[in-house]
């Protein structure tokens, strides 16, 4: 108490000032109105400005929930697709439509943090890691068509090597023929991709335009996930395959939300595969 004290007696004088200041505040805004008018308006301005920088934090917090909301909501609207995909496809292809083969394959959504689209071989950083389920080699897609595959994992992070890598290689198939053929990016324009192994024999009027979905051939991406649309067919003297070029379906320099795909089955394929044959 005594140095409680001893500090107001060692400040009195600005104590003083500055409650001889407060009242002289107090008494000019009750005796003159445009100071009082100027004081209120000048509140009022104030008090705005904090309300709106209040609700745009609370709109924006709001908004990271509901787009929280609406990936998971899209991944599993995809998921649910991909199922309906699986029975289309098990259904045309005389294949048995078990429970397991209907449900192999789950969605995990996750955001993109980085992305390289101009190097000759491009990667690109997922918010989504190990935690999440996420491990190498899984295949990665946008709303739009495949992006990549996952090349490394830590605990809350992946890397994906991009589709727009010139070493990367995914197993498509035309629609319209049902032909296999490899996709390939030569490096250059992020939009187009290389089309491979398309046999001459085919009907060139039937390839321009055509659609190109993934094989389903390997553990990475399922069935009939949508890679892009053939807009250029040339053939070269002599040569036995078309040079085909395709207009790529997802829109790499604005690509934002992935969905990671997980095959539950890819175990039991990749052990199969590897055995190799067997003899009587």
């Amino acid at each position: 108490m005594q140095e409680l004290l001893a500090l107001i007696r060692r400040f009195q004088a600005l104590i003083l000032c500055v409650v001889l200041l407060l009242v002289s505040f107090v008494l000019i805004l009750r005796n003159n109105h445009y100071a009082s008018a100027s004081y209120a308006q000048g509140s009022s301005r104030l008090a705005g400005s904090v309300n709106n920088a209040t609700n745009e934090v609370r709109q924006y917090i709001g908004l990271t929930a509901k787009n929280e909301a609406l990936r998971d909501q899209n991944a599993k609207l995809l998921a649910e697709n991909q199922r309906l995909r699986m029975e289309a496809y098990a259904s045309n292809n005389g294949l048995a439509r078990d429970a397991a083969y209907l449900s192999q394959y789950s969605i995990i959504p996750a955001q993109v943090i980085n992305n390289q689209v101009y190097n000759y071989r491009n990667y690109i950083t997922l918010n989504q890691g190990a935690n999440a389920g996420i491990e190498p080699g899984m295949g990665v897609v946008a709303p739009q068509g495949v992006v990549g595959q996952v090349r490394s994992v830590s605990k809350h992070f992946a890397s994906v090597t991009s589709l727009l890598h010139a070493d990367n290689r995914i197993s498509g198939l035309l629609k319209s023929t049902n032909t296999l053929c490899v996709i390939q990016w030569e490096g250059a324009d992020p939009t187009h991709a290389t089309l491979k192994n398309v046999p001459r024999h085919l009907d060139i009027l039937r390839l321009k335009g055509d659609t190109v979905v993934t094989s389903g051939f390997n553990a990475v991406f399922p069935p009939q996930i949508l890679i892009g649309v053939v807009d250029s067919v040339a053939l070269k003297e002599n040569a036995s395959f078309y040079d085909m070029r395709i207009k790529l379906s997802t829109p790499f320099q604005q690509v934002d939300n992935v969905f990671i795909i997980r095959n539950r089955l890819d175990n039991e394929l990749d052990s199969l595969q590897n055995q190799g044959v067997q003899k009587p």
